[in-house]
């Protein structure tokens, strides 16, 4: 970080200092009984410069304080230019891997057992996303869940690659939700799986099935077009016919499916 980072980040500490001072009893542990809650709730600020920042501030605190709800300090973090969480890191430029669980990563000895080849499938598999074709660099190791443990060349290959892969994984940009979506796909799946990103705004599926484009107006006769109508109620789209020799993104992604699925 150069000065000049570590300048803006007093400035920002300084005045979200002031703003924490002024609201104490948000702070404090409630006196009477709280109601029970299986989740904690994360408050998100949206991004901008520090007075439009300590504008938000004061406005979720005053919202706190007027019903009465409770923040724990301890688990706050104001100001940070980079934060971790559940096991990522998000700052300016994306969402990257934690260098803690990389370096974890790197230094697991050779499995000797199923169990000791498990765990560290299950700690890269949490960074999957990060690695293109994770399924495939993995075959030779997960093979050997499903037989007798028996560590060969090929695993050996295969235990050093995923470790290759894992020190190099890159950083994820965050979406732009001032921009508009575009899904290219062919299956309504994919567009409830994405459910959460796209429900606030109105965004375009582009697909290869022509027939697609009349969705809405079409009867419904079938069971498969009524499940996937469902999967879009409630969502502000359009689709846009897009000719099979322009549609490379879609059929890439069948193959991916069909291989990897």
């Amino acid at each position: 970080m150069s000065a000049g980072d570590n300048r803006t980040h007093e400035l920002v500490d300084d005045a979200i200092l002031k703003v924490l001072d002024q609201y104490p009893d948000v702070f404090k542990e409630p006196m009477t009984l709280t109601p029970v809650r299986s989740l904690d709730h994360a408050i998100p600020l949206k991004s901008g410069d520090v007075p439009e920042h300590v504008d938000h501030l004061i406005a979720v605190f005053d919202t706190l304080r007027d019903h009465s709800l409770y923040a724990k300090r301890s688990k706050c973090s104001f100001g940070h230019p980079k934060i971790e969480y559940l096991g990522h890191i998000i700052n300016r430029d994306g969402v990257s891997t934690d260098p803690a669980k990389i370096k974890a990563m790197l230094e697991w000895p050779t499995p000797k057992s199923l169990k000791a080849l498990s765990g560290f499938l299950g700690l890269t598999g949490y960074y999957r996303k990060y690695v293109s074709g994770y399924g495939a660099i993995c075959v030779p190791l997960t093979d050997l869940l499903k037989n007798a443990f028996n560590w060969n060349e090929e695993a050996d290959i295969a235990f050093k690659a995923l470790k290759t892969a894992m020190s190099s994984t890159p950083v994820l940009i965050l979406l732009d939700f001032a921009k508009e979506f575009v899904v290219e796909t062919d299956a309504s799946h994919y567009v409830d799986k994405w459910r959460y990103y796209l429900q606030f705004k109105h965004f375009v599926i582009r697909t290869d099935h022509h027939s697609l484009k009349y969705l809405i107006k079409q009867r419904v006769t079938s069971a498969l077009q009524q499940k996937g109508l469902t999967k879009l109620l409630g969502l502000d789209y359009e689709i846009q016919y897009k000719k099979g020799a322009e549609s490379k993104v879609a059929d890439a992604q069948k193959i991916k499916e069909s291989c990897w699925l």
